[in-house]
């Protein structure tokens, strides 16, 4: 395990609400070169609206949307619905997932957001939650081998 993994698990045992495990995680993923961090908690009841629950360290038109549900369907959305294995988005043209939606991602990348890492959790079917690090700069996977 890495030091920034054992100070993240450490940060998380003190937490007491959602906003204690973004604060905690903020400052643990600063120094591996991402900027901002969330979560994100979706209740799939009532069905004919499934709420949507977000806390994000930053405030801009891409988290506004993302509060919204405006990506829901995103390739991170659908991947960590399905999968608790880590879903990493490099932050470039070239990157495998920008070519899965490359208008949604044209826009964000128009927001300063660049490459990111998201890991959920599975609750029961269509009700997750999940942590989104992401940053201004691209993301290599090796970063977070440090």
């Amino acid at each position: 395990m890495n030091n920034w993994q054992v100070d993240l698990f450490t940060g998380l045992g003190r937490a007491d609400t959602v906003q204690d495990i973004v604060d905690a995680t903020a400052k643990i993923i600063k120094p591996i070169g991402f900027e901002y961090c969330g979560f994100r908690l979706l209740f799939p009841l009532p069905l004919s609206r499934p709420q949507l629950i977000t806390t994000y360290t930053a405030e801009d038109e891409m988290y506004e949307k993302e509060r919204n549900g405006g990506y829901l369907e995103t390739p991170m959305s659908v991947h960590c619905s399905r999968s608790m294995t880590p879903f990493v988005w490099e932050g470039t043209t070239e990157d495998s997932v920008f070519r899965q939606m490359p208008e949604v991602f044209e826009e964000y990348y128009g927001y300063g957001h660049r490459g990111g890492w998201a890991q959920s959790l599975i609750e029961k079917q269509n009700m997750f939650c999940l942590q989104v690090w992401n940053g201004q700069r691209t993301c290599r996977t090796f970063l977070l081998q440090r």
